[in-house]
């Protein structure tokens, strides 16, 4: 398969497959190229294998959302977090929602299942809303970096 373009000097081009390019008029190679090579790990998630063989519903499939919880956990504490030492995450009901669109329900029931299975902490702080607004209970959560090795060793995996 061939494409037909403009480079950025107005030049007709052939581009094959091996090529990273941009379709866009507007773009050169070089942007092309620094935006297919550009990784956010902030706005990227990455599931370890061995999660959808450890962390289980009580039906025994895999919990979905308590996998992408605890990954979202386990990539925040590389990023700002020190190794070995437990990673915790304020306002997270805002934070999943945010980033996953997961409702307040589902992340209450599988941070639930997290905490029983000792994986992570949780803690419901009250935070005050504007005016004669309710009194709204956020998520706090602590991960169990002691317990997540000890589930990584058995699936032989480094973190």
């Amino acid at each position: 398969m061939k494409i037909n373009y403009n480079d950025s000097k107005g030049n007709d081009r052939i581009a094959d497959l091996n090529e990273i390019i941009s379709i866009s008029p507007s773009c050169t190679d070089k942007y092309a190229f620094e935006q297919t090579f550009r990784f956010d790990l902030t706005r990227s998630l990455f599931v370890p294998n061995w999660c959808y063989k450890k962390i289980l519903k009580p039906n025994g499939s895999s919990d979905e959302y308590g996998i992408h919880i605890l990954s979202e956990l386990m990539n925040l504490q590389y990023l700002y977090g020190s190794a070995h030492v437990d990673y915790e995450l304020h306002n997270c009901f805002a934070h999943f929602w945010e980033k996953f669109f997961f409702k307040k329900p589902r992340v209450q029931r599988a941070t639930a299942r997290l905490e029983e299975s000792g994986l992570v902490s949780r803690a419901f702080v009250a935070t005050s809303l504007v005016g004669d607004a309710k009194i709204a209970k956020e998520l706090t959560l602590k991960l169990n970096h002691a317990k997540l090795l000890t589930l990584v060793e058995d699936c032989e995996v480094d973190l």
